[in-house]
């Protein structure tokens, strides 16, 4: 079972950026561009996805990473998370 880390993935502070909202998503762009795709998951959440940096694996740790809306999944979603899950999404990667 997965745990989620208390604390969220490092992404540029949108405040850096005084008002320049679109300066913030291209940083905040190629901060998860840099994520190996086998370290990053989404899940689809409303008009977006929540996405999660793969910290470890044994035990199996996520972290949030806030982007745009910083949609997030439910902790019971998260908790019930197996490796095997994990790996199966990752497969269907390009």
């Amino acid at each position: 079972m997965a745990r989620l880390d208390v604390k969220k993935y490092p992404m540029p502070n949108i405040a850096d950026y005084k008002g320049n909202i679109h300066g913030w998503i291209a940083e905040c762009d190629k901060t998860i561009a840099k994520i190996p795709k086998n370290k990053l998951l989404q899940f689809p959440v409303a008009d977006g996805y929540a996405l999660y940096f793969i910290k470890s694996t044994k035990p199996l740790v996520l972290q949030h990473i806030y982007h745009l809306d910083g949609y997030e999944i439910p902790g019971a979603h998260v908790r019930g998370l197996r490796l095997e899950d994990v790996n199966y999404m990752i497969s269907f990667r390009d």
